[in-house]
């Protein structure tokens, strides 16, 4: 019934100067084959450009304001607390299109919730998240992904590609059965944040070509 027709790779943190450095050196055969047939170029980002509400502005095609989330974490009376998508206002494109979706790892889909399809949940969840149906995690690897908080340095970023490999592992293994799907790796992002020099950077984007590939 079903052919996926629509497939969103998304690469959080992913910045054009190391895209293109990464494809110079050739780091990036597979992006680079795509595009010779494609196209490429900068994007505006939302104020402020962090991955939320980024991400959901994307998927919305929705300003920050028009869905009340600047962050991932906000205060309230005082403490700090997680923003989800429980307290957004207006709907996201898989509660408006007829299809049936596929989200893995989309940032702001936390607390997962139904939808036409299925979805591992994203960001600001990190460790152990929830699937939906509920009992699609019985047919996944285990979802338990390495804790990095307390790391660092090369541990850290060793972390991190522990998680990619894993959440690669994860995505294979999720249903085709949909009309889009869309899966959303950090390893570019969490990695930019840890390391200490560019060629750190760029062999994420070497990692981010072999799922392209």
């Amino acid at each position: 019934r079903y052919l996926m027709t629509l497939l969103v790779l998304g690469i959080d943190g992913a910045a054009r100067e190391y895209v293109e450095e990464a494809t110079e050196r050739g780091l990036m055969p597979n992006f680079s084959e795509v595009l010779d047939d494609g196209a490429f170029g900068e994007m505006k980002s939302t104020v402020p450009p962090i991955t939320i509400p980024a991400w959901v502005s994307m998927f919305s095609g929705l300003e920050p304001d028009k869905f009340d989330t600047f962050h991932h974490t906000e205060l309230e009376e005082g403490e700090q607390r997680t923003v989800d998508q429980e307290r957004w206002k207006g709907k996201m494109v898989w509660d408006i299109l007829e299809a049936r979706f596929g989200l893995n790892s989309v940032p702001g889909f936390s607390p997962v919730r139904p939808i036409e399809g299925y979805a591992v949940e994203g960001l600001p969840r990190v460790e152990d998240p929830d699937t939906y149906p509920e009992n699609l995690d019985e047919e996944l690897p285990p979802l338990e992904y390495p804790s990095y908080a307390e790391k660092q340095g090369e541990n850290k970023r060793e972390a991190f590609k522990q998680i990619f490999q894993k959440k690669r592992q994860v995505f294979k293994e999720t249903p085709e059965d949909v009309d889009v799907k869309i899966e959303v790796y950090h390893l570019p992002d969490r990695t930019g944040h840890a390391a200490e020099n560019r060629d750190q950077i760029l062999e994420t984007y070497g990692l981010m070509d072999e799922v392209i590939g």
